[in-house]
Parts: C-alpha cells; sequence; structure tokens
C-alpha cells in the first residue's frame, strides 16, 4: 500500500513490491484454508494446472486492497482469467471466505443456475459452466447417481450404510466439487 502512494498508482510500483502476496507464507495459508480447492469452481489446483491467488476486488480497479488479505484467494488458472478485471459494483462476485455458495447457487444436472443476482455475477465471471468443468461434473455426477441408485434399490440397511458412507466422502469438505455434491444428496436423499 505505502508502495501504491509513493508512486502514484499500482502500475508504477516495482515487481518486488508486486509479488509480495505470493510468498510462500500466504500461499501456504490459502492453499491450507481452501483445502488446495479452487475458490470459485471447487477443481483440485497443482496437479494439472498452476494455482493463482486472485484478488476478489481487481488490483487494477482497487490497487489499495492489492495485499489486504480479505482480498486474496486461492484459485485455479482457468477461473482466475476467465475473471480477469471483472467487477460489478451492483452485483458483487461472491466472496468465498464468507458467502454460503448454496444460498446463490443451484445445480441442475451439471450445470450451476444462479439463485441470485451475485450467484450470477460469479457463474458469468468465473465462467463456472465452461465446457470442461461441466463435464468434469457431469463425471462426478454419474459416479453419485449410481450410488443413490443402489442405496434406493437394495433393502439392506448394511449396504445402504456403506453406500451413503462413501458418497457422503464425496460431499466432504475439501473434496472436489463437494458443493455439487452435497446438492445432489439434498435433493435424491433427503
Amino acid at each position: 500500500m505505502a508502495q501504491v502512494q509513493l508512486k502514484g498508482n499500482y502500475k508504477d510500483v516495482s515487481r518486488t513490491y508486486k509479488d509480495r502476496y505470493r510468498e510462500g507464507e500466504i500461499k501456504e495459508a490459502l492453499e491450507e484454508m481452501y483445502s488446495g480447492l479452487c475458490c470459485f469452481c471447487e477443481s483440485k489446483i497443482g496437479i494439472s494446472d498452476y494455482e493463482h491467488i486472485e484478488h476478489l476486488k481487481p488490483k487494477s480497479k482497487f490497487p489499495e486492497l492489492s495485499f489486504e488479505w480479505n482480498n486474496l484467494n486461492w484459485c485455479c488458472s482457468k477461473c482466475n482469467i476467465a475473471k480477469g478485471t471483472k467487477w460489478n459494483e451492483t452485483h458483487l462476485i461472491l466472496d468465498p471466505s464468507i458467502d454460503e455458495p448454496k444460498e446463490h447457487f443451484a445445480f441442475y444436472q451439471d450445470t450451476i443456475i444462479a439463485k441470485s443476482d451475485r450467484g450470477k455475477t460469479t457463474i458469468d465471471h468465473a465462467n463456472l459452466n465452461r465446457s470442461k468443468l461441466v463435464e468434469a461434473r457431469g463425471k462426478i455426477l454419474a459416479r453419485a447417481i449410481d450410488l443413490i441408485v443402489m442405496i434406493k434399490e437394495t433393502n439392506d440397511s448394511n449396504i445402504q450404510t456403506k453406500l451413503r458412507s462413501h458418497l457422503d466422502l464425496f460431499a466432504q469438505e475439501g473434496e472436489e466439487y463437494c458443493s455439487f455434491i452435497q446438492d445432489i444428496i439434498h435433493k435424491y436423499l433427503r
């Protein structure tokens, strides 16, 4: 922040200062906070993609918030690049560390549907219905539906319990697409 004030704008601050939010401790804390998942799409980061430290409020529009902890999130490159410098002052993008996704999103099969204007902003800005992401959710949906069908078709309570515990593993916090699976379980196994 001091460098922004000294230089007059964020663009003129040297990379030495601009990249300080990318230091090891900050990266480790954000990765742990989000269980290694993208804060927007819940994809696992680091296997085939590099992690990004995402600025909820874009640093180009809010340079004074470039180093503020409350403005930093763990994000995949696809969501971060899609979001870029987009900012909707009327319908703010969801803050992954505060907002509850199920209040703003619903799922129709493998597609996210907005339940609020802020949900729509988030879906649009992070491109949460991009084809590869919908495909990934579709694969996990097929596995979840198979388990749900087996649970409903068997009368053996021991088998039902085992199948349900396997399904619940998909829905645990920190698992890829856990919000999606939690929604599926809520819809089909009340």
